[in-house]
């Protein structure tokens, strides 16, 4: 089972797609998923511009996770969230991927450069090229497979020529879900 497919498993959240392709974009050299996706890992979301937040419920099985992503590079400060014992963890998105983010946030999945692509498919442990995500990330067969299957019956808007539906700002944006 890969990594994408365990995190789905007994989900209580629906997983953001800034969990799906931005997460990654933090991955450093000799880094994979399992920096982020542990025990309590909820989602990710847009915190401000330019900022990501990975929220986790906090339990006493994961109480060395603050030490750990403070060693992130990106790491900026984590938050309480008043939300049943929830941390959010808030990091600066490279500048490398500024504008890879951007357009992953319209929904041009396809249009992000080729190596944000390959540290995607990488977090997630899809080495393979016959996966439904790379096909949404370099729009081909398996991306329309997916589409045609999955989404076309349902009302959701992609951008021209994407097989994934552009990311909704009231399920992105942290302030949004965690209103104040």
């Amino acid at each position: 089972m890969n990594t994408i497919d365990n995190l789905n498993k007994d989900r209580q959240v629906p997983k953001s797609k800034s969990t799906n392709f931005i997460l990654p974009l933090l991955m450093e050299k000799g880094m994979d998923a399992d920096f982020f996706i542990k025990k309590g890992f909820e989602n990710c979301y847009i915190y401000k511009e330019n900022k990501l937040i990975v929220v986790y419920s906090m339990d006493k099985d994961n109480s060395n996770l603050d030490e750990q992503l403070k060693k992130h590079n990106n790491y900026i400060e984590s938050i309480d969230i008043n939300d049943n014992n929830k941390i959010g963890y808030i990091f600066n998105i490279p500048k490398e991927n500024r504008e890879d983010v951007n357009l992953i946030l319209q929904g041009k999945y396809s249009q992000i450069n080729n190596d944000a692509k390959q540290n995607i498919l990488s977090f997630w442990g899809l080495t393979e090229s016959n996966n439904y995500f790379h096909g949404i990330l370099y729009a081909n067969e398996k991306g329309k497979e997916y589409y045609d299957k999955e989404l076309s019956k349902l009302e959701i808007t992609t951008a021209e020529n994407e097989y994934f539906p552009i990311p909704n700002p009231d399920i992105e944006n942290f302030e949004n879900i965690y209103k104040k």
